[in-house]
C-alpha cells in the first residue's frame, strides 16, 4: 500500500538525519529534541515542524475562495474557547501544498507534552538496549505517534493529548511487539481467556485513559484491544480457497481496524 502512495508524498525541505548507533540508544529515551530549542513560555505559540506533504489528488489548481469552514479562519479559531488547545496552521502561508477549501488547519498547543508522554511509555517499555530496539527506531515511533495525536485531534485538553499520544504509540509499536514477543508493548489479546503475560504499556495507557474520561475511556480500550487482538490471532493462509471465505476473513478484519 505504501509504495502505491509514495508518488503523492514528498519532502518538503532536504533534511539531514542520522543513523544513530545503537550505543547511543539510552540517550534517546531521556529528553527530547525540542525541549533544547523553546523556553517553557513560547513554544505553545509555536507549531511543530512539518516535513511532508500529501496530495492524493495531484491537483495544484487553485483552492476555492469561497467562504466555507469560516469557524478555521485563524481570527475565529483564535476567538473560540472550543479551539482553546489547538494552534492554526495557514499551511499556503508555510508552502505547504493545500489544495483543499479549508482555510487552515490545527494543530495541538501540547506537541511538546505529547513527544515527552510518548517517550515516557517507550522508556518503561524498553529499559534496556538489549532488547535491541535502536534509536532511529525510537524516534520513528513518537514522530508517527505525535504527528498523529496533535495533528488528527487536535482541540483535547493536555491530559487528554497526553493519554491519546501515549495509547497511539502503543497502537504503532504493537505488531512488531508480537512479532518479536514482547508482551509488555503489546496489546492484550482479548481472544485468550488463558493469557498470563505483563502488558506494561497497555496498563499505563488504559490507567490513564479511564482517568481523562470513564465512559469514552472504556470504548476507547475495547476498541484498542480488538483491533490488537486480530493480529495474536492465528492468521490464514495468504491464498483463500473461496470469494466468501476471504470475505469472511476481511469483515472481521476491516470491523477490527
Amino acid at each position: 500500500m505504501y509504495s502505491s502512495l509514495s508518488a503523492y508524498i514528498s519532502p518538503l525541505k532536504a533534511t539531514s538525519k542520522s543513523i544513530w548507533p545503537r550505543n547511543q540508544y539510552i540517550s534517546s529515551l531521556r529528553t527530547s529534541q525540542s525541549f533544547r530549542y523553546f523556553s517553557d513560555l513560547d513554544y505553545r505559540n509555536c507549531i511543530r515542524k512539518i516535513l511532508y506533504a500529501f496530495d492524493p489528488v495531484e491537483n495544484q489548481s487553485a483552492a476555492s475562495a469561497r467562504s466555507y469552514f469560516s469557524f478555521l479562519n485563524p481570527q475565529a479559531v483564535a476567538d473560540s474557547p472550543e479551539l482553546r488547545h489547538a494552534n492554526c496552521i495557514v499551511p499556503p502561508s508555510l508552502k505547504i501544498p493545500w489544495v483543499t477549501s479549508f482555510p487552515a488547519s490545527l494543530q495541538s498547543k501540547y506537541w511538546m507534552e505529547a513527544e515527552e508522554a510518548a517517550r515516557d511509555l517507550l522508556r518503561a517499555i524498553f529499559v534496556t538496549p538489549s532488547q535491541k530496539v535502536s534509536e532511529k527506531y525510537i524516534e520513528a515511533v513518537i514522530d508517527a505517534a505525535v504527528s498523529f495525536t496533535v495533528n488528527v485531534v487536535p482541540t483535547g485538553s493536555l491530559s487528554r493529548t497526553r493519554a491519546l499520544a501515549r495509547a497511539y504509540t502503543l497502537i504503532f509499536i504493537h505488531d512488531d511487539a508480537v512479532e518479536s514477543g514482547n508482551f509488555d508493548a503489546t496489546i492484550p489479546n482479548m481472544c485468550n481467556n488463558n493469557e498470563r503475560h505483563s502488558h506494561t504499556a497497555f496498563d499505563m495507557v488504559a490507567q490513564e485513559v479511564m482517568s481523562e474520561d470513564t465512559a469514552q475511556g472504556r470504548r476507547f480500550l475495547d476498541g484498542m484491544m480488538s483491533w490488537g487482538s486480530l493480529s495474536q490471532t492465528i492468521q490464514p493462509s495468504k491464498a483463500f480457497p473461496t470469494l466468501m471465505s476471504y470475505v469472511k476473513y476481511r469483515i472481521e478484519d476491516v470491523g477490527a481496524e
